[in-house]
């Protein structure tokens, strides 16, 4: 179910409907369901188990991290929860691409050698997105920058909440965890204002994204016919359209989020007027480069070491950005480049 589409609109009407005629203590289950009921809608149904699973394991590892104190068998628990959600998003996610990589090697220097069968592996709605929010919650249960949630439903409806596994923000549990859980009484200013967002982003994926698309697929589709001047303008058009996609989609969900009485955080600070490579990459995708920085970076010792490891430490996040947005050498690259 698109976020632009017509069935999506009907879903978010009826869900506010009942959100707001429900008693505050049932809004919380019943925003579990419906978020369940949303993933069920958009593939596969024996893929909820992917997120279930992980939200289930997840919980108990923050429950023991919290309860023991022998820093070993902590560090033990957390390393072992954090390999298998990086092993079960390398398997549904990029495990094609070590195919592909390793073909690639062997037609090169051992020609004839036989070659390995891609994976046909579905991967969930959301789970670059819900893998890393998780995660986030996990280490700061165990950094003790925050308290773990000992309500199962509670928690899984932070791991399920479906407006930001379409598309992100990343979430922080200590951001959302006190409007999450709340009773929301409706409020019409706050209602009026989520809809108006919703709408200025149905405009920029509908209106600007897509109109430009027609242009710049033109263009690439036909580099026989378009040179010189004309890829100019499709490059530039490219940049926007990804904007008004990605921001007209954030717009939506938080849009969404806002109307139910559940501020999200901001993805998105007028990227484009920035002035530093540094400074717009802390205005583009703002969840996703703080959750690097501050669960990645940091802990590699961030730039309070040595000149040469504060490089490599550079290095591991860009690749490990790059390699976030795709599965493929081009995208690992286009993250080093940026680390340059």
């Amino acid at each position: 179910m698109a976020i632009t589409s017509f069935y999506f609109l009907c879903f978010a009407a009826v869900l506010f409907a009942v959100y707001y005629l429900l008693p505050g203590k049932l809004q919380g289950p019943f925003l579990l369901l419906a978020s369940i009921g949303y993933f069920l809608t958009a593939g596969s149904a024996y893929l909820i188990l992917y997120p279930a699973v992980t939200i289930t394991i997840i919980y108990g590892a923050a429950l023991y991290i919290d309860r023991v104190k022998e820093q070993k068998k902590r560090k033990t628990v957390l390393s072992l929860v954090v390999v298998f959600c990086l092993l079960e998003l390398t398997a549904l996610k990029y495990c094609n691409f070590g195919i592909y990589t390793y073909n690639a090697i062997a037609m090169r220097l051992f020609p004839g050698s036989s070659l390995l069968k891609t994976v046909q592996a579905a991967a969930p709605l959301g789970i670059s997105f819900y893998t890393l929010s998780l995660l986030g919650y996990l280490f700061d249960v165990y950094y003790e920058i925050g308290k773990p949630q000992k309500n199962f439903l509670k928690f899984a409806l932070f791991g399920f909440y479906f407006p930001v596994i379409i598309s992100g923000p990343i979430l922080r549990y200590r951001d959302v965890e006190q409007e999450l859980y709340a009773p929301h009484k409706f409020d019409y200013h706050k209602f009026t204002y989520g809809l108006q967002r919703m709408l200025w982003g149905f405009f920029k994926k509908l209106v600007i994204a897509e109109r430009l698309a027609v242009v710049v697929n033109t263009i690439y589709g036909d580099t026989d016919t378009y040179r010189g001047f004309y890829i100019v303008i499709a490059a530039i058009g490219f940049a926007f359209q990804l904007y008004a996609d990605f921001s007209g989609g954030m717009d939506i969900v938080i849009g969404l989020s806002e109307a139910l009485g559940i501020p999200l955080a901001e993805n998105f600070d007028r990227p484009f007027f920035s002035k530093s490579i540094q400074e717009f990459w802390r205005r583009w995708h703002i969840s996703l480069g703080g959750w690097f920085r501050d669960y990645l970076y940091i802990p590699l010792g961030g730039n309070r070491v040595k000149p040469i490891r504060h490089v490599f430490n550079i290095l591991v996040v860009w690749a490990a950005t790059g390699f976030w947005h795709g599965a493929s050498w081009n995208f690992i690259f286009w993250g080093l480049l940026y680390a340059v």
